[in-house]
This record gives C-alpha cells, structure tokens and sequence, in this order.
C-alpha cells in the first residue's frame, strides 16, 4: 500500500507564532502506529494493488485545534459508536478480522490524556466516488509567539 501525507501549510502560517501540540512522542507514534495497523489489518484484505492511507494534517484556528486525518480506501469500516471503538477488548467480526480490540481503546485514552478528541472510523464516498474509511483525532494548539519578532 501506498502512504502519502498531506499537510496544509495555510492553516499552520502566522507570522510571528509556531503552532504546537502537547503529547508524547512515543505515544504519539503508537496511536499513529495502531490506526494504521488497524487500516492493514481489517481494511486492506481484498488482494488489490491499490491500498492507500492519507494522513492530513491541518490547525482549526476557529477552535484552536491541530487536526490529523486518517483515511484509507480499503474494505469499509462497521459502523460503531465512539464508546464501541473506545471499550476495551470490544471488536467487531468484521472482514475475518483477528484483532484484540485493544487498538482503539488505545487510542481513545491516549487522546484524552492530552485533552485530545477523535472519532471512531467512518465511512464514506468522497468527491472522487472513492469509498474512504476515515478517523481523526484532535489536540488542544498551543501557539508558542517567536520572540525574535
């Protein structure tokens, strides 16, 4: 599968400000590592050549967000509740899937720990007719002011 990253830089620019997230590096890594994971695992299960996972990121100046979207085209996600995909040990019998459920509770509280949001998968057709699985998850921006302006 391909891995493409998008990031929009306009979201990101002010001119005197750096725009940061306050998380854990190596967590960080295991909730990126696990919503890929999970695309592999249950999504990417057709034999085709043409899996690919997008990850965006953008900054919500509105309400101060840094934003992180994941989306995947491969077999689509079941339709859960945020507290299905938040529990535990909870999974679905989805696409012979053979997970532990542990993926999304993971993610779910490393989220919270830093006063973060996220929504479970869901799946939709994009504007190119394209079926996308996508999931997002949010932190608090801390904007940090460059001194030297």
């Amino acid at each position: 599968y391909k891995l493409r990253y998008e990031v929009d830089i306009h979201s990101f620019e002010e001119s005197n400000a750096q725009t940061l997230i306050l998380v854990n590096p190596d967590d960080f890594k295991q909730v990126v590592e696990n919503i890929v994971s999970n695309a592999e695992k249950h999504g990417f299960n057709e034999g085709r050549n043409d899996y690919e996972i997008i990850i965006s990121v953008s900054c919500d100046r509105l309400s101060e967000l840094v934003v992180f979207e994941f989306r995947n085209n491969g077999a689509p996600a079941p339709v859960m509740t945020t507290e299905q995909f938040a529990l535990s040990g909870w999974r679905t019998p989805v696409n012979g899937s053979k997970g532990d459920g542990e993926g999304g509770a993971y993610i779910s509280e490393m989220t919270r720990n830093f006063k973060g949001q996220f929504t479970p998968p869901i799946t939709l057709e994009s504007e190119s007719g394209k079926i996308e699985t996508t999931i997002t998850i949010s932190f608090p921006a801390m904007i940090k002011l460059d001194d030297n302006e």
